[in-house]
């Protein structure tokens, strides 16, 4: 029974959004972050456009620090990737640019 309530606990916290994310032409959430621990899951929604370039910071803070381009998922129309060794109790922004287009949220 603990285990069970564990993993409940754990998908819970795993699936908490980042707050702001990035919208489309529709309303529709283009860009977004799920965190997770001490790293946060990003996801991109939009056609393939070469290489999805990440920057990101805490927030505030003055210089944008790279992150791991994300890997498109033809099957999803969608780049992911992750973001890790955040800060916990940290609010980040996060950059990707990707076909020309830039997008951010936090």
């Amino acid at each position: 029974m603990k285990s069970c309530a564990c993993m409940l606990m754990l998908a819970t916290l795993v699936t908490l959004p980042v707050a702001n994310a990035a919208q489309g032409a529709a309303g529709e959430g283009r860009a977004w972050g799920v965190a997770t621990f001490e790293s946060v899951g990003v996801y991109y929604n939009r056609a393939a456009a070469g290489e999805c370039v990440v920057k990101y910071r805490a927030v505030e803070a003055g210089e944008w620090r790279d992150g791991y381009p994300l890997v498109y998922d033809p099957r999803e129309k969608q780049y992911r990737g992750s973001l890790v060794g955040l800060k916990p109790d940290t609010e980040y922004e996060v950059r990707l640019e990707a076909g020309g287009e830039r997008v951010e949220f936090r």
